[in-house]
């Protein structure tokens, strides 16, 4: 006996610059942010009141654009790599709320007639699993004209 275990070993993806990418929305919600609080300030020091109160507006939705960012850098991500039979490709990645989808599915899943009739009513224990587990899951799919399709949570 060679002392190797019979299961797989899963590889992490090459992702890339993905990782990094909270620091996109994150960068953008800081100076709209910053340029809202100047804003206020300017028109609080030269008394227009209106402009101190229409300089709330950005500066609220770059508060909500940086609290994406950063909510984004804990999320758990999901990554598509579609590598198609003529060399073709298509890479997705993009954040995924499993709590949000989860609660969403608890609210409103009796009322989906899909859900119902596929008895999928546990789905969201599924996402909420899903959500407490820091394993990555990868699923790849290899068709039978050649192309490939990687799915990786992580």
């Amino acid at each position: 006996m060679d002392g190797t275990s019979g299961a797989a070993e899963v590889l992490q993806p090459d992702l890339g610059w993905w990782p990094n990418f909270w620091l996109i929305p994150f960068g953008i919600g800081t100076g709209i942010f910053i340029l809202g609080a100047i804003g206020m300030g300017w028109a609080y020091s030269s008394q227009r009141f209106f402009w101190f109160y229409c300089a709330w507006l950005p500066m609220l939705f770059g508060l909500a654009v940086l609290l994406l960012g950063a909510w984004s850098r804990q999320a758990r991500w999901v990554h598509v790599r579609v590598q198609n039979a003529d060399g073709g490709r298509v890479a997705v990645s993009i954040p995924i709320p499993l709590r949000l989808g989860s609660l969403v599915l608890r609210i409103f899943g009796p009322y989906i007639p899909k859900i119902r009739e596929q008895h999928l009513d546990q789905l969201p224990v599924v996402l909420d699993g899903l959500a407490d587990s820091k394993e990555p899951m990868t699923v790849e799919v290899d068709d039978e004209d050649g192309s490939k399709v990687m799915v990786y949570i992580l």
